[in-house]
């Protein structure tokens, strides 16, 4: 058996991971008898556009002695603004009645996994735009057919934005389900590299304990996951074949191949790849050395015996990439100007990860909704940082991008609106306001984040306030359901203020929120200072 030796193979792709999961520890509890933001049933909003002492009376809004007012800042931008200082005249002293606790991973206990790094999914290989059908054969497909069969493939050694490549060889194929070809390798990545140990002994170390019941559970779940997919986002062979490229053929199977990813699963990390798609496998050879001229998702074979679950809804979250890959960038395959922004491609994968739940995920057992565990504490501690800018504060960005989603499905279309989003041809804002127009929804891109951020406060609804805009409502469509998003459970007081009278970053797609008091009916407002930040005023009626 031969080891793997890592070398440090230079190329210009970029690629990314993704299907990353956080776990995060447990909030604090907030005394009783405290008023929160929780209590919202219904809201008025106006943008200002005048700044300075702003009476709310001369917006035609009436200020009950209980309601609540806020001040939301919007960034509509493409990079960092600095935001502007709220004063209210009406400020809690330390805003004490509106506590939100603290984010913070737990500590690595007993080698219980914790989170991935994630980074975003980018093919930087382009190839003419030249439609060939007949001067080349491409023999689309791995030799191997039948249980027991072996090939070898190019793998991603490091987690680089240069990603090194190496040979992973003797991968065995085995188990063969309706849409899918398992492949698998054994070594584990903590004596794969030992030269002190004979292939012999590597293998015996190296063994990685998954069975033929992991493989038919991970086949088998794959087939519910291909045909739920491929009706929400679209086919994965509904495409011409341009040249340069592979064309799977209709119903081929998708490869999944399980090994340890950057063999570091041994190691006491507080992170790891789950698993990700390589959208330069669709390239021939001869446009890229390092394809494998397949549709593969690679696995982690370490991380599934430690968290199957978690790593079975990744697996839907890399399918949908590579559905995103075939439904937009190969139906135009060649134009360099097409491609996702990575805030984008992401929120559509978390979203298929939310709409799978009920329909395939929730009838196997599975105990929880793990994108919106994990997810939303991110974007309930961190929506300032916005989900535009994906290099900075990676994590706020899934959680944000995950809840503007989150948003959409749930107060502009269901479900249906993902399934238009997902199969059209267009990217980001442009592919969303296409899809809003498809189901004759007024709103488009801007309006709705806008109203997302407004409407951030409104965590709970009452039976006659189903108007109210908010991630606390379900949706469904074709047998897919978005379930309601309740985000006391994450964080007791809803998403965090910012302090009246502080000065923060508010990154492109993101937002504050600060307390002007209860009953508040008079309030100062400085003007920010970054030309994207949108102000408005929220006044919230509670029960």
């Amino acid at each position: 058996m031969k080891k793997i030796v890592f070398t440090a193979l230079m190329t210009s792709l970029i690629i990314s991971f993704s299907g990353c999961k956080l776990i995060t520890s447990l909030f604090e509890s907030l005394s009783k008898g405290t008023k929160h933001i929780s209590d919202v049933v219904s809201s008025d909003s106006f943008e200002v556009t005048s700044f300075g002492n702003i009476k709310l009376s001369d917006y035609n809004i009436s200020v009950q002695s209980d309601s609540q007012v806020f001040v939301v800042q919007v960034n509509e931008g493409e990079r960092f603004q600095k935001s502007g200082i709220m004063k209210s005249e009406f400020l809690l002293e330390d805003d004490e009645d509106f506590i939100t606790a603290s984010r913070s991973a737990v500590d690595l206990e007993n080698e219980s996994l914790i989170n991935v790094i994630p980074e975003a999914v980018k093919n930087s290989i382009k190839v003419p735009k030249v439609k060939d059908y007949s001067s080349k054969k491409v023999n689309y497909s791995l030799y191997g057919t039948q249980v027991g069969d072996s090939d070898d493939f190019k793998v991603i050694s490091s987690n680089d934005l240069n990603a090194s490549y190496d040979d992973l060889y003797g991968c065995d194929l085995v188990y063969v389900s309706d849409h899918a070809y398992v492949y698998y390798n054994y070594l584990i990545g903590e004596y794969v590299n030992d030269d002190s140990l004979s292939d012999e002994e590597v293998y015996e170390k190296g063994i990685n304990y998954l069975n033929k019941s992991d493989f038919e559970k991970i086949g088998k779940t794959f087939d519910k996951i291909f045909d739920s997919e491929v009706a929400l986002l679209g086919r994965n062979d509904d495409f011409d074949n341009f040249g340069g490229y592979i064309k799977p053929s209709k119903n081929s199977k998708v490869v999944i191949l399980l090994y340890d990813i950057f063999c570091d699963s041994h190691k006491k990390n507080k992170s790891w790849t789950y698993g990700f798609f390589n959208p330069n496998d669709f390239l021939l050879e001869e446009h890229n050395p390092y394809s494998n001229e397949d549709q593969i998702i690679y696995i982690d074979s370490v991380l599934y015996k430690k968290s199957p679950e978690t790593t079975l809804t990744t697996l839907s979250h890399e399918f949908a990439h590579l559905l995103n890959y075939c439904n937009k960038n190969m139906k135009i395959a060649g134009d360099d100007t097409s491609d996702a922004q990575t805030w984008y491609s992401e929120m559509l994968a978390m979203l298929t990860e939310d709409l799978l739940y009920n329909k395939v995920f929730k009838p196997l057992n599975f105990s929880n909704n793990t994108v919106i565990k994990n997810r939303i504490p991110d974007y309930a501690m961190g929506h300032h940082n916005g989900f535009v800018n994906w290099d900075s504060n990676v994590l706020d960005s899934y959680g944000n991008a995950f809840a503007y989603g989150s948003f959409l499905v749930r107060n502009y279309g269901g479900p249906q609106l993902v399934h238009e989003i997902a199969t059209n041809t267009l990217f980001d804002e442009a592919s969303i306001n296409s899809a809003l127009r498809k189901l004759n929804i007024k709103e488009d891109y801007y309006s709705t984040f806008s109203e997302y951020a407004k409407c951030s406060v409104n965590q709970k609804i009452s039976e006659n306030a189903k108007s109210v805009l908010t991630l606390n409502k379900d949706a469904s469509w074709k047998g897919f359901v978005g379930d309601k998003i309740d985000i006391l459970s994450y964080n007791a007081g809803g998403v965090s203020l910012t302090k009246s009278g502080s000065s923060v970053e508010i990154g492109p797609g993101g937002f504050i929120v600060q307390y002007a008091g209860k009953g508040a009916k008079k309030i100062n407002v400085t003007k920010p200072e970054g030309k994207d930040l949108k102000v408005y005023v929220v006044v919230q009626t509670v029960e």
